[in-house]
């Protein structure tokens, strides 16, 4: 089972000590940082997949170092702790790309509720990015094989088109691989990420 990596960034040592030791005890492997710069330096010296950050900090604040981890690693789930807690500054972490915004005292059994609801995301994410991959492995043009020159043809066409945004329109006799090409078009085109539906028109 994956171990995953939690980064805690705050100032007060009581409180890194507290949710560090719980965290520990759940089975994440912590990693912990007393300001929002050494935070960043973890991110790009460590992997990390959670972080939660205090909001008021000496030098940079939890939405400067959301901003800057964003730019280190987008994918990495950010979560602003604060003893400050606003509305206008929930919003504005959400607006960032923060996952949630929790308040201090922190309830550690709702820290571990939305740890797991994050990590649930993380895999979904995760299986959906293998699926689109293994999609595209096995219908990529390059895995069709013909020895036939017109066939070649036809491949060669269809990976011109599938890197083109022009409306593709596939036609041919029943059992000459129609579906097969329309496939590889999709899957290479710059709407591969959108699903795929067969169309049989007689």
């Amino acid at each position: 089972m994956k171990s995953y990596c939690i980064l805690i960034i705050d100032d007060e040592k009581p409180q890194r000590e507290i949710l560090s030791g719980f965290l520990s005890k759940k089975g994440y492997t912590v990693y912990t940082s007393d300001s929002g710069d050494r935070g960043i330096n973890v991110v790009k010296e460590k992997h990390v997949d959670i972080i939660l950050s205090d909001y008021k900090m000496p030098g940079m604040t939890g939405i400067e170092v959301l901003k800057e981890v964003y730019l280190v690693n987008p994918e990495i789930k950010f979560v602003i702790i604060t003893a400050y807690g606003t509305i206008e500054n929930a919003v504005e972490a959400m607006r960032l790309g923060a996952v949630d915004y929790i308040s201090k005292p922190v309830n550690l059994e709702e820290l571990e509720l939305l740890i797991q609801r994050i990590i649930e995301n993380i895999n979904l994410i995760s299986e959906n990015k293998l699926l689109r991959e293994q999609l595209q492995s096995k219908h990529n043009i390059d895995s069709i094989v013909s020895h036939s020159s017109k066939m070649q043809d036809v491949i060669n066409l269809a990976y011109l088109a599938g890197r083109s945004r022009a409306t593709i329109l596939v036609a041919g006799e029943n059992g000459t691989g129609k579906e097969l090409i329309a496939k590889a078009i999709h899957y290479i085109s710059s709407r591969s990420s959108k699903p795929f539906i067969a169309v049989n028109i007689p």
